[in-house]
């Protein structure tokens, strides 16, 4: 037979249960588990990953997605936009003869002459600056690569996107916004 316990046993059990109550461990939280593939950017009008690039700096497609520009349209010899975002913290392209406050570049993603989508620098894009003029292909005389003659054509989907500084290669960093249609009007 058990012990039988006396009052003052019993008072000293629950004292002690009001002075020393179990203390229950944390939860343990399971590890978060990092993804195994990067997410894929959205955003492009296009498949960016046929674009063939007539740069030096190289897959600009692959470059992160961090700006963004709104009200895209054709102004008759180029092009502009309402606003554009997320180039703030783009540095000015360090080259000597920076005297406008470069911080990268327009694009132009068009059909070539070898039915190809291709992808090269129009203009250098300025910090607080919204468009540019067409003066560049209306010649051809600052495009690179297929692009180099190209002139446009009304009723023609081309795509426009900016990036940091990649004319001639890469100066500022890489980053990009996405590749937005326009439709020659």
């Amino acid at each position: 037979m058990g012990k039988k316990q006396t009052a003052f046993g019993r008072f000293l059990a629950w004292l002690k249960s009001k002075l020393f109550p179990p203390v229950e461990p944390p939860p343990v939280e399971p590890p978060v588990e990092p993804p195994v593939t990067p997410p894929p950017q959205a955003g492009d009008d296009l498949d960016i990953s046929k674009v063939i690039w007539d740069e030096p700096a190289g897959n600009v497609g692959a470059w992160p997605i961090v700006a963004a520009f709104t009200g895209l349209r054709w102004n008759g010899d180029g092009c502009s936009v309402n606003s554009i975002t997320g180039t703030f913290a783009w540095p000015l392209d360090p080259s000597p003869n920076n005297d406008k406050e470069t911080i990268g570049n327009w694009w132009l993603l068009a059909p070539c002459s070898d039915g190809k989508m291709h992808g090269a620098t129009m203009e250098w894009l300025g910090r607080g600056k919204l468009g540019f003029s067409g003066k560049k292909w209306n010649g051809g005389d600052d495009t690179h690569g297929c692009l180099n003659n190209w002139k446009p054509k009304s009723g023609e989907t081309i795509y426009i996107m900016i990036s940091t500084c990649a004319r001639g290669g890469i100066k500022n960093g890489r980053e990009r916004s996405a590749a937005k249609k326009l439709i020659i009007p």
